[in-house]
């Protein structure tokens, strides 16, 4: 079996070398197109052993795209953009990944779903997607569209059959880092394109999104409001349930720009309510929408509902093995609030551990209510010592922080045991500092 590592690039010298060193032992053959790069990309992409042909850039990605497919020879093809990439232990796992795959459905198999981790500069993740890069060889998958190109549905899934998403597999992605899309004038090229696109097909609801999603980034003059009614007039016309996330995202949106930061008795946070009312009924086990649907009721003070929301997210993440720091951090930070106003104390520290496990110093708030949750079931001795697994209790920064926390915890003997974590010597260092 031969692997084509396969992709179209314009001015990429920032990210070309790390695009093709990850293949370099696994694909048989690196195929680059260059649409025009005024840098050295090219140049660096031939160094790094890269097969480069030129193709005239027509305002057209599926056109570029096809290209450098039809000059690959591989049996399979990973067709990716120049700012993502592979981990070195993941590209290790393709091929016997693409086999098992082969092996398991045989040609119902065109392609191999994985999961796109979008992250900004500094490796926080700002979204995780399932996608398709890895796709078998054939004349018959082509992308179609000018901007956010796909290949025909029957093509990709012959007979309707769609494979597994590999969760073995994280392509990584750092081109939405804000720093990135701003330099490289992505953002106002795919504007133009989508608008042109959708004055051809005006009901098309996959384009409205797309822009809903551009104008948001840009987020000039009036965008957010022109991003708005694109997403409501998308969300009825997206009826396939293939491309249920579509809609899952335009929900998402409306929920957030209307009732985000609106006043629970205004017409605007109605009227998020209600798509946050529709969007759970339809997306149950969305842990997102989920989220958003328990929120709205919390503001509202129907804190019971929200909770029980919740527990049904909670126990779908579980039940679906999702493992997202997007989804559930939500999920568990709703149960956390939900569960403090309704005295649920087990599930408070349950929630708060799980938080406080992922990222400890999130918000001292979420410290201060693992301490409360265990108020009255252990000694401030006991508490301290839990806390120890989670901070270092030989770490300034994180006694000065636990010290915080303790203040509002009700627990005034474990602030003094804290308070007693300070030495003679870092009294002195905080008394001159």
């Amino acid at each position: 079996m031969k692997i084509s590592q396969c992709m179209i690039v314009k001015n990429e010298a920032r990210c070309i070398e790390r695009a093709l060193a990850w293949a370099k032992d696994v694909a048989y053959e690196q195929i680059v197109a260059d649409t025009g790069s005024t840098d050295n990309t090219a140049e660096l992409a031939e160094a790094a052993g890269a097969a480069v042909f030129h193709f005239t850039w027509v305002d057209d990605f599926s056109k570029a795209k096809n290209f450098a497919m039809e000059q690959c020879s591989g049996d399979w093809i990973i067709m990716q953009d120049a700012d993502e990439w592979f981990t070195e232990s993941d590209a290790a796992k393709l091929p016997a990944i693409i086999a098992r795959y082969d092996k398991l459905y045989g040609k119902r198999c065109n392609t191999i779903p994985i999961n796109m981790i979008n992250i900004d500069l500094d490796g926080r993740i700002i979204t995780e997607d399932s996608t398709l890069r890895i796709f078998r060889n054939l004349p018959r998958l082509r992308f179609e569209g000018s901007i956010h190109e796909a290949m025909p549905r029957e093509a990709v899934y012959p007979g309707g059959f769609v494979p597994p998403t590999c969760s073995e597999l994280k392509m990584l992605h750092d081109g939405y880092a804000p720093a990135i899309y701003a330099e490289t004038k992505k953002l106002e090229r795919n504007i133009a394109l989508l608008r042109k696109e959708l004055a051809a097909a005006p009901d098309n609801p996959y384009l409205m999104e797309y822009l809903s999603e551009s104008l948001r980034v840009r987020a000039s003059g009036g965008d957010e409001a022109e991003a708005l009614e694109l997403s409501k007039r998308a969300i009825p016309l997206i009826t396939d349930p293939h491309y249920a996330y579509f809609k899952e995202k335009a929900y998402n949106y409306c929920i957030h720009a209307l009732a985000g930061d609106s006043q629970p008795d205004s017409r605007e946070f109605a009227e998020g309510f209600g798509f946050a009312q529709r969007a759970y009924g339809e997306f149950p086990a969305s842990p997102e929408l989920s989220y958003e649907y328990a929120f709205c009721l919390y503001r509202l003070g129907r804190f019971r509902e929200a909770y029980e929301v919740l527990l049904g997210s909670e126990k779908s993440l579980k039940a679906e093995g999702l493992d997202s720091a997007l989804y559930d951090g939500n999920v568990y930070l709703g149960l956390l609030l939900t569960a403090n106003e309704l005295d649920e104390k087990p599930t408070m520290l349950r929630a708060a551990t799980f938080l406080l496990s992922k990222d400890k110093y999130r918000d001292a708030a979420i410290t201060t209510a693992y301490m409360r949750a265990l108020n009255g079931t252990a000694e401030a001795e006991t508490v301290l010592r839990l806390l120890g697994a989670l901070y270092d209790l030989n770490n300034l920064r994180d006694k000065l922080w636990l010290l915080n926390a303790s203040k509002g915890s009700g627990n005034a003997g474990l602030y003094e045991e804290i308070r007693a974590l300070i030495t003679p010597e870092e009294r002195e260092y905080l008394k001159n500092g």
